[in-house]
């Protein structure tokens, strides 16, 4: 909301083969997460997975497929 981001200390992130990316998309105000998206990078392939709550009865359940 307020277009900014703060930053307290920067991650010591040593390199790797394997990278993840985890994306969370919900409505604070309702504490309702409806997607989760990840993305595995190893070596030359790339996989993406998607997560989709239509309503907050089904977040358990994306939480446990992910």
């Amino acid at each position: 909301r307020e277009q900014q981001t703060y930053i307290k200390e920067l991650p010591q992130i040593l390199p790797s083969e394997t990278e993840i990316y985890l994306d969370l998309e919900g409505l604070p105000d309702e504490r309702f997460v409806y997607q989760i998206g990840m993305v595995i990078k190893e070596k030359k392939s790339e996989k993406t997975f998607t997560f989709w709550a239509d309503n907050a009865d089904q977040e358990e359940e994306i939480f446990k497929q992910f």
